[in-house]
């Protein structure tokens, strides 16, 4: 089980560890070593969808890497259409957060031909929490 709580210290990460993930037309900066997502207004990424939790995920930035944790969300995460708890995030990974899907990044000269690529496959909604 995944701690929920969130860290006390705030640290940032130097400009050429930063990673990016796009989700729904928008590129939301990786930029410390712990970053929330979820429903909450309180989360660094907010995804306003029914189907995500007020608090679904954290990316970590562990020994040089990005890893993702579910934390114990209803909707659940998927990387690469597989379920997970717990993954090591390569450069374009798919995550899906509930029905809600994006493209993890870690290099920064092709965020722009990705997003114009891939948010439009990416952000089709498929239906209800469930489907």
């Amino acid at each position: 089980m995944t701690n929920k709580t969130e860290p006390t210290d705030v640290q940032y990460l130097a400009p050429q560890d930063f990673a990016w993930l796009i989700m729904r037309g928008h590129i939301h900066t990786i930029n410390r070593t712990n970053i929330t997502i979820g429903r909450s207004l309180e989360n660094d990424i907010v995804l306003q969808d029914e189907c995500i939790s007020r608090e679904h995920a954290r990316i970590t930035h562990e020994d040089g890497h990005f890893v993702l944790y579910d934390l114990c969300s209803k909707g659940g995460i998927a990387v690469n259409f597989k379920r997970i708890d717990r993954v090591v995030l390569k450069m374009g990974d798919i995550i899906q957060f509930a029905q809600v899907r994006g493209i993890f990044i870690e290099d920064k000269a092709i965020i722009n031909e990705t997003t114009q690529r891939e948010t439009g496959n990416l952000d089709k909604n498929q239906g209800g929490c469930g489907e």
